[in-house]
């Protein structure tokens, strides 16, 4: 082709090489020998060119050669010769938007914004003119010296123009279909602008979270997407996106062109940035933190007040007023409580490994801030005040503990069972009575002594609260793991919040664990209940009232927007609302394993490790694919927990299980077909699979337990798994020949995260206090005894996973002070080598999951950052 094109046109250009090839053509780098200038010369497919005709093409290419504006690459000239069809525009000496995101991912608001209106400006040109472009995307978009160019006009316009039922035969998609407005996707021909307004809102999206807006693995799955699904909100992937572009650019995403703005023009007009309307960048350097906060706390304030909720006739209209910041240092200020006279504020501050409670005044104003205790090497957390204000009750040590409120000397109060800590402690309205959590179990203690009592059972109760009437005690039920210091802490999974008599008796559902539900309060006459929800996106604050027999009385109201809170207090006059901003951000590292360590392990920080994911999201789990070419992983990029998959050695992300259900640690089958993960589809985790061609949801456990962490064995035919709850077995279920699995056998208990030697025939596990804690590896070969110690001796481990040669454990750590290592130990036992350690407490890698493919480590590295501030409350 090359040399008949070359010899044809040799008298008007000389083709250098090719610098490109899509579904429509090739593309040359040519010099023009008239002007002596470089030019893309781009030829059409012969297939597409014989059904298109010679007149045909160049009449249709004539009209967008009439285009002129500054952000449209011009046509110069076009033409058939030896029965190919060409045009020519100018040679842009810069790089596509498709080539920018594949590098970058996602652009700042600021950038994404400008080159959106750019763009619409260019396209509002051209539909002036009665051009369609029919084919925006990345690809057609250059960038040079910061401006955006579109590029391809005129082409989709000839091709569809010319299109008839032999071009539909031969497969020719005009369009793409990840940018490709409903009404192009069902074959509409007579489109208008508001479809090019659609393409270049789905281009804004996936400039601005990193995704587009529908993902599917096959085309036919992405056009129903596209026809029946409205995507996530941008702000909930990115909520640093302002609220006035998110709006933007759902409307111009609507399915209906009515729906959409009349123009690109008006859309490119609905598209400005304020920075005082959105929040500040994600990427913000550290120094700028307190300015971050400050400004979402802004934006929460604006939206909750503009909102005008209104409760039911039971109660009073409710809004959140203006807010100041209370805090701003590094790492976690949390769970807020005002004193009962609103004069002082007690709260958690630290990391995830070492935390202390202190006191401060409650206004912003400044004032002395005392730690509670004498114990700097402590986590406390959990700070209650009694109703008096001269003590404060706090979580430490597994147990209970009470402090006089301006410091002192602490006392333990309530101690840890030998299987249970405490996961909650509370007072009683008139300071007689102590309520906590210990197992399975919310007790009442007496304060001047006495027998203990038995208030209510409940599954992974924590968070409580206790009426001000006296009448009420509501808890979290689940995911306490995600308010406890501790490398699981912000863990995503749901939870539930349940209303008990104080007296005893049975419990009232206020909100089912299907969402991310914590940190209930109760107004100041015990007749609504505040608590924090992700129902409906970010963590906001809600507000639902209650019947005299504790029954929720309709749909909780929405008090707050984009908040991002982790946990709330409200002050006895209910004037004030305290709050948490929590924020975090993680995404997979990878290191190549070191051969030759040194002793201590090699040195890692983010300079001589290699980025695998990047965007605002958080992910928990990941494992390597048996072929080792993809990194499996659960992420709330959309503001959900999706499954997605992401090649080893880098590149762009694929969603491969996606629905309004959170799912989590998923593992690919050996045939690579079917994917494993626990959801809380049933309100509980179980577990689950789904084929990747698209096929439904298989239950493999539904039970009251929590199930979780599964994985494949090697033959594909059993998975392995662990329930978080009782006696946190290890468990195991078989596929019989029928096709069902079979009823969960336990293996071991005490076990966390089981793991499947390469051949099958041995499991191993962390044998630890509680989920998360460091322990011991356990091996377990099947049929041939009981578990034993795979070493002794340090270090305590956080989880383990097996080399994919099987006579290599590797090891994940956290030592005392939170610092993290990579070990590797033969499967044989022996002691273990310190493989890499990471240096720079800012970057950490704080949870347990790791995996590996034989070759390279891969990791999280997680920031974690809260701050604290306090908003007033206005009822009328």
């Amino acid at each position: 082709m090359l040399e008949s094109l070359a010899a044809a046109l040799a008298d008007r250009y000389t083709i250098e090489r090719e610098i490109g090839a899509g579904g429509m053509g090739t593309v040359y780098l040519a010099r023009e020998l008239k002007h002596d200038r470089q030019v893309a010369l781009k030829v059409l497919r012969p297939e597409i060119a014989s059904h298109l005709g010679v007149v045909r093409f160049l009449n249709e290419v004539k009209v967008t050669a009439k285009l002129d504006h500054p952000h449209i690459l011009t046509l110069i000239d076009s033409g058939e010769a030896d029965e190919y069809l060409w045009y020519v525009q100018p040679y842009v000496r810069g790089e596509s938007l498709r080539a920018k995101l594949d590098r970058e991912r996602q652009l700042s608001v600021e950038e994404a914004i400008a080159i959106a209106r750019q763009i619409a400006s260019a396209l509002n040109h051209a539909h002036q003119k009665g051009v369609i472009h029919r084919d925006i995307k990345p690809a057609n978009i250059l960038i040079h010296e910061g401006e955006a160019m579109v590029a391809d006009f005129g082409i989709a316009l000839a091709v569809t123009e010319a299109s008839d039922s032999r071009m539909t035969a031969t497969g020719i998609a005009i369009g793409t279909p990840q940018y490709m407005s409903p009404e192009q996707a069902t074959g509409e021909r007579h489109l208008d602008g508001r479809s090019d307004q659609y393409s270049l809102a789905a281009v804004l999206y996936e400039m601005l979270s990193g995704v587009t807006p529908h993902t599917a693995l096959t085309t036919q799955a992405l056009i129903a997407k596209l026809l029946t699904e409205r995507p996530t909100r941008v702000r909930l992937v990115r909520n640093t996106v302002p609220p006035n572009i998110d709006a933007a650019v759902a409307k111009a995403l609507e399915m209906t062109p009515a729906d959409r703005f009349a123009s690109c023009a008006e859309f490119g007009s609905a598209l400005q940035y304020t920075p005082s309307g959105g929040f500040p960048a994600a990427e913000a350097p550290r120094k700028s933190r307190a300015l971050l906060f400050a400004t979402v706390a802004g934006v929460v304030v604006l939206a909750g007040a503009g909102a005008a909720l209104m409760m039911r006739s039971s109660g009073p209209a409710v809004s959140v007023g203006r807010s100041e910041q209370i805090t701003a240092d590094p790492g976690l200020e949390i769970q807020p409580t005002i004193s009962p006279d609103g004069k002082l504020l007690a709260y958690a501050a630290g990391s995830a490994t070492k935390m202390r409670i202190f006191v401060r005044p409650a206004g912003s104003q400044g004032g002395r801030t005392i730690p509670l205790s004498d114990d700097s090497n402590a986590i406390e957390t959990q700070p209650r005040w009694s109703p008096d204000g001269t003590k404060i009750l706090y979580l430490t040590r597994g147990g209970a503990w009470i402090a006089p409120a301006l410091g002192g000397s602490s006392q333990p109060l309530i101690a840890p069972s030998s299987t249970s800590i405490v996961t909650a402690a509370l007072w009683s309205p008139d300071g007689a009575e102590l309520a906590f959590v210990r197992g399975d179990s919310l007790l009442g203690l007496p304060v001047g002594g006495g027998p203990v009592r038995k208030i209510a059972i409940g599954t992974d109760l924590h968070s409580c609260t206790w009426a001000p009437t006296g009448r009420w005690i509501a808890c979290v039920s689940q995911n306490s793991i995600s308010v406890l210091p501790g490398p699981l802490y912000g863990n995503l999974a749901p939870s539930g919040i349940l209303l008990f008599p104080a007296s005893g008796g049975a419990a009232i559902h206020i909100a089912e664990p299907t969402a991310y539900n914590q940190s209930p309060v109760f107004s100041h006459d015990g007749k609504q209940l505040f608590y924090l929800s992700n129902r409906d996106g970010p963590r906001d604050v809600y507000l639902v009232s209650l019947s005299s027999s504790g029954q929720p009385r309709g749909a909780p109201v929405r008090l707050t927007t984009g908040l991002n809170g982790k946990t709330i207090s409200i002050s006895s006059d209910e004037k004030r609302l305290a709050y948490t901003v929590y924020i975090a951000r993680a995404n997979v590292w990878s290191v190549p394993i070191p051969a030759n360590p040194p002793p201590g392990g090699v040195t890692l920080t983010a300079a001589n490790a290699t980025a695998v994911t990047r965007g605002s999201q958080v992910i928990q789990g990941m494992r390597t694919s048996p072929d080792r070419r993809w990194i499996v992983y659960d992420s709330d990029l959309r503001g959900h927990s999706d499954l997605y998959r992401v090649p080893t050695d880098g590149g762009a992300p694929e969603a491969v299980v996606s629905d309004s259900i959170d799912k989590f640690a998923p593992d690919l089958s050996p045939d690579g077909t079917t994917i494993v993960f626990h959801s809380f589809r049933s309100g509980t985790r179980d577990i689950e699979t789904k084929t990747l061609n698209g096929g439904p949801v298989e239950q493999v456990t539904h039970t009251p337990a929590q199930e979780s962490y599964a994985k494949w064995s090697p033959d594909g035919q059993a998975i392995l798994f662990s329930d978080q709850s009782g006696p946190r077995n290890a468990l195991l279920v078989r596929r019989g020949s029928d096709g069902k699995w079979s009823a969960p056998e336990v293996l071991a208990a005490g076990a966390y995260r089981p793991q499947w030697s390469p051949d099958g025939r041995t499991i191993s596990y962390i044998s630890a206090p509680h989920d998360g804690d460091p322990g011991v590896v356990m091996l377990l070969t099947l049929g041939h005894g009981p578990a034993r110690p795979l070493f002794t001796g340090p270090p305590l481990v956080g989880h383990a996973v097996w080399g994919p040669d099987g006579r290599t454990l590797f090891l994940k750590v956290h030592d005392e002070h939170g610092a993290t290592s990579l070990w590797s130990v033969s499967a044989q036992g022996g002691t273990p080598h310190e493989l890499v350690r990471f240096v720079d407490q800012e970057w950490q890698s704080v949870r347990n999951d790791f995996a590996t493919d034989g070759k390279r480590l891969f990791f999280d590295v997680e920031d974690r950052q809260s701050d604290i501030f306090v908003a007033q409350l206005i009822s009328r």
